[in-house]
């Protein structure tokens, strides 16, 4: 997530950015449905402003949240989209990497064969049988291009397809650029949470003061006060009493 292309107001930024780790406040709604919820209690706020202002809720308020939901909005696409890249490159790794095992048990079968008496290099290729750990596997299918190019002549009187050697070294490539990107992304993907999960805290702490307001105004509204409770939550209470009545 590239922060500078967000344009997030600098003041907004250093505030999101001073929220710490333990005062991190983890979303237990769909973001999504939250900024919705949220949307919905600007135009709720705005109707309600003059019976809010007597306990302090006034315009500014408003104008913060609309900058805060701006802010968490763009943050969200940001994050989606890091886990959607993240899939794509998971989805080729996993294939690449069969690719590479089932190559790789491939040349061991010629070369095990090829070298069979050949002492010195039966017991190179069995250290080269030990691609226990991706990086190994990257490492082994280039190290047994460099051993069937040095002795293409055993490996020509089993009829060996020396394109397989090709396919190692390309295929051992791929996948170190594969891991490398999928590393990064990794990280990347952890510091876009940790952002993301900032800038809902930061719109968080602005909603719950007016929801707070609006609950104290209009305790004795039910009418009003509907407006102040998360929809979500709301739906959700309906949907369970709805449940309960068809089963009695």
């Amino acid at each position: 997530m590239n922060i500078a292309e967000l344009t997030i107001p600098e003041n907004s930024l250093l505030e999101i950015k001073s929220i710490t780790t333990e005062n991190i406040i983890e979303p237990t709604i769909p973001v999504s449905t939250y900024l919705q919820d949220a949307e919905n209690l600007v135009l709720w706020t705005k109707d309600d402003l003059n019976e809010l202002a007597r306990v302090g809720i006034r315009q500014q308020h408003i104008d913060e949240l609309i900058v805060r939901i701006d802010i968490c909005r763009k943050v969200q696409t940001c994050w989606i989209h890091s886990k959607e890249t993240q899939s794509e490159l998971d989805k080729n790794w996993k294939k690449e990497l069969q690719t590479g095992k089932d190559l790789y048990r491939e040349l061991l079968h010629y070369f095990t064969y090829a070298f069979r008496n050949d002492e010195k290099l039966s017991k190179t290729l069995k250290r080269n049988k030990k691609a226990n750990s991706h990086a190994s596997l990257i490492q082994t299918l280039s190290n047994l291009r460099v051993l069937g190019d040095a002795n293409k002549d055993l490996l020509e009187k089993i009829s060996f397809d020396f394109q397989l050697l090709t396919k190692a070294s390309d295929l051992s490539n791929r996948l170190g650029i594969l891991a490398g990107k999928c590393h990064a992304n990794n990280w990347n993907i952890k510091e876009n949470k940790r952002f993301r999960d900032k800038t809902y805290t930061y719109l968080k702490l602005c909603i719950d003061e007016i929801r707070d307001a609006g609950k104290f105004v209009f305790r004795d509204n039910k009418k009003r006060l509907r407006g102040y409770m998360i929809a979500y939550y709301l739906k959700k209470n309906a949907e369970h009493r709805t449940k309960k009545q068809i089963l009695r």
